[in-house]
């Protein structure tokens, strides 16, 4: 084979690998793992376990991939903060990234130039650490993020929520999805379909009520047992001027 033939060969590949990887449905996260910490300093600790799986009959050449982290949380007022991020590759290697800030969002960007064979997967380890100022003295209610906003996508994963120790679930919404809860820790499944946050919220209390946030529960609680008190006061009150009045008469 002559040097010619050769680099013919080569460009045509490498115009392959290039072209393929322009089409949509070429790739999938085909496990999407992830672990959310949520401290009591009012930080978040994000760690995912991610495979990006070649789905096409040809090879790829999966090119940029973007995670968008919102910049905005509900049931907090303040702005969200990356604090700091790694990603490695699966034997621990740093694989090369770029921030980039909008409006709206943090991105991280990975650029994988790795050529991937039909069914193979490239392994994404991504941990970073998010900041927010909280608010709330008994319960506090947090919006978290379950995937981060990606055009890729997401066949399954696994989703555990960890509350600070010595903290209860008060509310979880996650729409309609089946939640295995034990203690301060919370499991679900993940899939393309599953929304990209979900809200929480959590106390040194334990009530937990279906469908109703446990503040509401207890605020309301509070109220009908002041309600309640007040309303025998006045029925003693009455009791009483009416006891006065026969003794005067």
């Amino acid at each position: 084979m002559t040097f010619k033939t050769l680099k013919t060969l080569v460009n045509f590949c490498l115009i392959l690998f290039l072209t393929t990887s322009a089409f949509g449905a070429v790739e999938k996260f085909s496990q999407y793992d992830t672990k959310i910490k949520i401290n009591s300093d009012d930080t978040i600790d994000v760690s995912k376990d991610i495979s990006l799986q070649n789905t096409h009959i040809v090879g790829i050449v999966p090119g940029r991939v973007e995670f968008k982290i919102g910049k905005t949380i509900q049931g907090s007022s303040s702005v969200i903060n990356l604090e700091s991020y790694t990603i490695k590759d699966r034997y621990g290697n740093d694989i090369k990234s770029q921030l980039f800030q909008t409006q709206d969002s943090t991105v991280i960007a990975i650029d994988i130039f790795m050529p991937l064979l039909p069914g193979f997967r490239y392994n994404i380890d991504l941990d970073y650490t998010l900041s927010y100022d909280s608010s709330g003295l008994l319960f506090k209610s947090l919006e978290f993020p379950i995937k981060e906003d990606s055009s890729i996508e997401i066949e399954k994963g696994t989703f555990i929520l960890e509350l600070p120790v010595e903290k209860s679930f008060t509310y979880l919404d996650v729409l309609d999805t089946n939640v295995s809860i034990k203690e301060n820790v919370a499991t679900w499944n993940i899939n393309e379909k599953s929304p990209s946050t979900g809200l929480v919220e959590y106390s040194s209390i334990p009530i937990s009520v279906d469908g109703v946030k446990g503040s509401v529960f207890f605020w309301i609680s509070i109220n009908l047992i002041l309600l309640i008190i007040l309303a025998f006061e006045i029925y003693r009150g009455i009791k009483r001027m009416k006891k006065e009045e026969k003794h005067h008469k």
